[in-house]
C-alpha cells in the first residue's frame, strides 16, 4: 500500500489517489493492513482515470460519509458487486424464537470410598477415595424469556450408582450412600439426591437438548462454560453441533466479561456487574434456568448487536406502551374526579337556592 505526502503532514490534509490507494491525513498514522477504522473525511477513492464530479470535484475527491466503517486495504474488481449479492444473515426476530438458545448444567458431586479390591479403576494413586461430578439438572432457556423454558429436566444417576442405600456405618460419615460392587458413595454437594428419583436417563435427556436445538432452528447456544455443560451431557460440540449449524458463545471467554490478563469471572460476578442482577444467592445447588436466562441476558445486550437492538426496542415499546397506560388511567381518574365535583357544586347551589 502506498502513502502520499498527507501521510508526513506535507501539502494539502486530504489528497487525491486512484482507485485502491487511501491517503490520510497529517492528524492520523497510516493504519496497518486490514485493520478496520472510521473515516473522517480523510479516505478519498478516485477513478483511475482522474475524472472528478459531485460536490466535491473541486478537491478532486470522492470522500466517503463521516464514520463508514472500511478496510485499509485495496479492494478488488467486483467484490463490491459480489459483496452485495451475498445473503446477509436474517436478524434473530426472523429467525424464529428459538433461534438462540442458552443452556446451563448443574451436578451432584459425589465422594467415591473403594476398597482394596478395585481400588486401581476408582482411586487415584495413594488414595482411597475420589470426587465424582455428575449432571444432573440441565435447563435450556429462549431470549424472550418464556415461562416454562423450552426444556427443563433432572437427570438419574448413571446405572451403576443408582443403587440400594448403604450400611449405617457409611450413612453416619455423610448420610445418604450407595454401593457400587464393592465401592460406597455419598453426596457431598450440588443438587440433592433426592430430587433425582424417578428422573429420565442421561441418553434420553441428552436426545431432547439435541432435538430441541437442531428441530428448533437453533442458531446460537449461549453459556457459561459452555464446553464444560456440553461434554458432562456427552454432546460433542463439533459433530453434534457445528456440523448441524449451531455455532456456540461462551460468556466465560468473551473479551469483555474478562478481568486483568484475560482471567474468567463467575456468572454470579457477570451479572452483577452487567445486569444489575443478584444469582446464586442461595446455598447449595443453583438452579439452572437462573443461571441460563443471565448467560442469555448477557449474550443479548453486551454481545450480539442484533439482539441489543431487539431488545432495546421491545423495551422502549413496552416502556412507551406501560406510560400511556398510566397517563390513560390517570385520565380517567382526573374526568371523574372532575365530574364528581361538579355533581358537588350544582348541589350547593341548589341548597342555596331553595334557602333564599
Amino acid at each position: 500500500m502506498n502513502f502520499t505526502a498527507a501521510q508526513t503532514g506535507v501539502g494539502s490534509s486530504v489528497a487525491p489517489c486512484r482507485r485502491g490507494r487511501v491517503n490520510w491525513t497529517s492528524a492520523q498514522a497510516p493504519p496497518l493492513p486490514g485493520h478496520l477504522h472510521h473515516a473522517r473525511n480523510e479516505c478519498v477513492d478516485t477513478p483511475a482515470s482522474g475524472q472528478r464530479s459531485g460536490v466535491n470535484a473541486q478537491r478532486g475527491t470522492d470522500v466517503r460519509k463521516p464514520g463508514a466503517l472500511h478496510v485499509a486495504r485495496a479492494v478488488p474488481a467486483g467484490a463490491q458487486e459480489e459483496r452485495r449479492a451475498s445473503p446477509r444473515p436474517s436478524p434473530p426476530s426472523a429467525l424464529g424464537p428459538l433461534a438462540i438458545l442458552a443452556l446451563d448444567v448443574e451436578f451432584t458431586h459425589l465422594e467415591l470410598a473403594s476398597s482394596t479390591s478395585n481400588k486401581e479403576q476408582l482411586a487415584r494413586p495413594g488414595r482411597s477415595r475420589r470426587a465424582l461430578s455428575v449432571a444432573t439438572w440441565v435447563c435450556v432457556v429462549d431470549r424472550f424469556g418464556t415461562v416454562p423454558p423450552p426444556l427443563k429436566s433432572y437427570i438419574g444417576l448413571p446405572p451403576d450408582l443408582r443403587t440400594e442405600p448403604c450400611d449405617n456405618a457409611d450413612k453416619e460419615n455423610g448420610g445418604s450412600g450407595g454401593v457400587v460392587g464393592e465401592a460406597r458413595y455419598r453426596v457431598v454437594g450440588g443438587v440433592k439426591e433426592g430430587a433425582l428419583r424417578g428422573a429420565p436417563c442421561l441418553a434420553e435427556v441428552r436426545q431432547q437438548v439435541l432435538s430441541l436445538l437442531r428441530e428448533g432452528g437453533c442458531k446460537t447456544l449461549v453459556g457459561h462454560g459452555i464446553s464444560k455443560d456440553l461434554q458432562s451431557l456427552g454432546i460433542n460440540e463439533e459433530a453434534d453441533l457445528w456440523a448441524h449449524g449451531v455455532r456456540t458463545c461462551d460468556t466465560m471467554s468473551f473479551p469483555k466479561f474478562q478481568g486483568r490478563g484475560g482471567l474468567s469471572k463467575t456468572l454470579a460476578v457477570l451479572a452483577k456487574e452487567f445486569l444489575g442482577r443478584q444469582i446464586q444467592a442461595c446455598r447449595g445447588a443453583h438452579d439452572p434456568e437462573e443461571d441460563a436466562r443471565a448467560a442469555m441476558d448477557l449474550y443479548v445486550r453486551h454481545v450480539d448487536y442484533e439482539c441489543m437492538v431487539e431488545y432495546e426496542t421491545r423495551r422502549l415499546l413496552s416502556r412507551a406502551a406501560a406510560v400511556a397506560a398510566a397517563a390513560e388511567a390517570a385520565q380517567h381518574a382526573g374526568a371523574d374526579g372532575g365530574g364528581a365535583r361538579g355533581d358537588g357544586h350544582d348541589g350547593d347551589g341548589d341548597a342555596e337556592a331553595e334557602e333564599k
